[in-house]
């Protein structure tokens, strides 16, 4: 068969109808729900059906209204009150944007008569909101922040964010009406935060329209015309012509605002000709006043005269007091310069009477306002007295609660006692036991231990001083060649290490048994200077440079004790330094403490040996330089001695860069 031209053209006709119907709303998030209904039943199919017809709203309301209408029969058979008035709230959204308020008035009242059988805070809260917008478009704007401010609470109480966004949004846009700008912004931008936090770009966008209007209105026309761009773009990208007819229309306002009449004109044909695809006559009557004014402005009076015309007749049939009192106000002015002098007065008392009735409102809202803030607060008192009420009474009932379950409680926890209470003292007379031989193990062990240092310090320590006194006699008793020099050397140097290891185990044995210090005055720059001089020969040996830099103080310590500690940290300085080295002793007063500083140029210690610096019996990397001996007791001994005089050690260090010993200790 051969398609004629007109074929053709019928075919390109059906195929706009089909994909009609697809333009200005979210198609993907639409394909999503259908598919999804394909395998649905019951409730959740009447769920997906309303959600499915909340997506035409705008720009196919006959659609929403179809698709609610399924949802309700499958809720009604299925008894789904909270479906069913959440099918009627859209539903009165759709009669809204048919340009039918009084049916989506009655459809509001049975969502809201639905909602509230079944306690359903959500849909009540829409329901006021959905009302109090369309008693906006009526101008009046008492009952209109009576019913946003119920939804409001509603929302807030049922902490639904998404309805938070609406209820601001309907706010903001009645303190703009009464010039609150400010209220209007920090409801506006309250709305757009929320729709950012929940990631919904068409909330986000109407957001953005919302407060960009605001900027044009308030003077801050580059902060308008970027939100209104950024809301455009996003429009464009989801496709939705509803929306975008709506910023369009904004934008043409922005423009007229800052005179750039050929840019408004632009963005107003832009959004006339968007909404004369679609079916949603709500912002018709909006966008002919713009055109109106527009080509007024141009002085093309001919051209503006039927735009202000449609304008007055859809805001009249719609009864959108506000746009109609503008319109007027236009057409009184239009008729004026066209010499039309009778019509210019019609409308101009008109004007008069529509203004006078906005002016009533705005009276009947702060009185409205002021009534209702007063019924919340003493709502809020009535609730407050509720809630303590039943506090008091729970407080009662647990308390009662508690005196049923204590008796019981009280015995278990008797028993309990009584029986952990026995097998307590069994225990604790087993460890008793355990522990008196434990003692006794461990005073036999002590007294073997005193033995072994009884041992140590008269059956090793005589023998090895008797030969290291023959050992140094030696040389003056006889001629020894270099051989038995050598031999002789190294049992002097054998016998010196034995009696070195034995003194300080020796002393580790007395520390361990004395337990508190033989406090007395001691001199500081009297004792180290002493000590400097006693370390000079053993210095010179090794060609080391001692150096001294003493601040006096005198301090309630143990003499032996320091002394001892410094005789460990200067020897130690001198056996780990290599020849010509410098080793620097250092005292000062800091507060109320004296600190002693050995710093010399050794090899320094690693990470690993600061670990165990202090340890007994530990091997470090570092090693004397000229073949001294070393026990790994010496500074064990230091760090135990300064503890006990009530003061710390502290060690700093790097490889390669020497090492510095410093003691604190209290000056009284």
């Amino acid at each position: 068969m051969k398609i004629t031209f007109p074929h053709r053209i019928l075919l390109v006709g059906l195929l706009i109808a089909m994909i009609q119907p697809l333009l200005a709303q979210n198609t993907v998030r639409i394909f999503e729900l259908k598919k999804k209904l394909k395998t649905s039943k019951g409730v959740e199919k009447s769920v997906l059906l309303n959600q499915i017809g909340f997506e035409f709203r705008t720009s196919h309301p006959d659609s929403t209204l179809h698709y609610c209408r399924l949802a309700l029969k499958i809720s009604r058979v299925e008894k789904a009150y909270v479906p069913m008035a959440e099918s009627y709230n859209f539903m009165g959204l759709a009669d809204l944007y048919k340009g039918a308020p009084k049916e989506a008035l009655k459809k509001y009242d049975s969502a809201f008569q639905l909602a509230e059988s079944v306690s359903d805070t959500v849909q009540m809260a829409h329901a006021y909101n959905n009302t109090g917008r369309l008693f906006f478009e009526w101008a009046d704007l008492a009952k209109a922040y009576e019913n946003f401010s119920k939804a409001r609470l509603y929302f807030e109480s049922a902490q639904d964010t998404a309805g938070m966004a609406y209820a601001y949004r309907s706010l903001s846009d009645l303190f703009k009406s009464q010039h609150d700008y400010e209220n209007a912004l920090a409801m506006a931008r309250k709305a757009l935060a929320l729709r950012q936090a929940a990631r919904e770009p068409y909330g986000i966008i109407t957001a953005k329209n919302q407060i960009g209007s605001l900027y044009e209105i308030t003077g801050d026309f580059t902060q308008a015309e970027s939100l209104l761009r950024e809301a455009e773009e996003m429009a464009s990208n989801l496709e939705d012509e509803a929306l975008l007819a709506e910023i369009k229309l904004a934008l043409g306002q922005l423009y007229l605002h800052t005179g750039s009449l050929t840019k408004a004109l632009s963005e107003g044909f832009r959004a006339e000709n968007i909404l004369k695809r679609l079916s949603s006559t709500r912002l018709v009557g909006k966008s002919n006043l713009l055109l109106g004014e527009i080509l007024l402005k141009q002085k093309q009076l001919k051209e503006a005269l039927p735009f202000l015309l449609a304008a007055e007749n859809d805001s009249r049939k719609y009864k959108q007091l506000e746009l109609q009192t503008e319109a007027t106000f236009y057409l009184a002015q239009l008729y004026g310069l066209q010499g039309a002098n009778a019509k210019a007065l019609v409308y101009q008392n008109q004007y008069k009477q529509l203004n006078d009735s906005l002016k009533n409102s705005e009276l009947a809202l702060q009185a409205e306002k002021f009534n209702f803030q007063l019924e919340i607060e003493r709502n809020q008192q009535e609730n407050e007295l509720l809630k303590a009420i039943e506090q008091k009474n729970q407080a009662t009932i647990r308390f009662q609660r508690y005196l049923n379950l204590g008796a019981l409680l009280i015995l278990i926890i008797v028993g309990t006692f009584s029986y952990f209470l026995w097998r307590s003292a069994k225990a604790r007379k087993l460890i008793n036991q355990k522990l008196k031989v434990q003692n006794h193990k461990l005073r036999e062990l002590n007294e073997e231990k005193d033995s072994l240092m009884g041992v140590v310090a008269h059956d090793l320590k005589t023998p090895l001083t008797n030969i290291k006194s023959i050992s140094d006699l030696l040389p003056a008793v006889a001629t020894l060649s270099k051989k038995q020099e050598d031999f002789v050397g190294l049992i002097q140097k054998s016998t010196a290490a034995g009696l070195t290891l034995i003194d300080e185990l020796l002393e580790i044995h007395t520390l361990e048994n004395t337990l508190s210090p033989n406090v007395s005055t001691v001199s500081l720059s009297t004792m180290l200077q002493k000590k400097v001089e006693s370390f000079q020969s053993a210095a010179d040996l090794k060609s080391i440079r001692l150096i001294s830099e003493i601040q006096n103080a005198e301090l309630n310590t143990d003499a032996d004790w320091l002394g001892r500690s410094l005789d460990n940290l200067i020897s130690n300085a001198i056996k780990f330094s290599p020849r010509q080295a410098t080793v620097t002793l250092r005292s000062g007063i800091t507060d109320d403490e004296a600190w002693i500083s050995i710093k010399d140029e050794g090899p320094g210690f690693t990470e690993e040996d600061k670990g165990k610096v202090f340890q007994k019996f530990k091997k470090l990397s570092a090693r004397p330089t000229a073949g001294e001996s070393s026990n790994g007791l010496g500074l064990s001994i230091v760090k135990t001695l300064v503890e006990r005089m009530k003061g710390n050690i502290v060690l700093l260090s790097d490889p390669g860069k020497g090492s510095e010993f410093i003691i604190r200790l209290p000056l009284k």
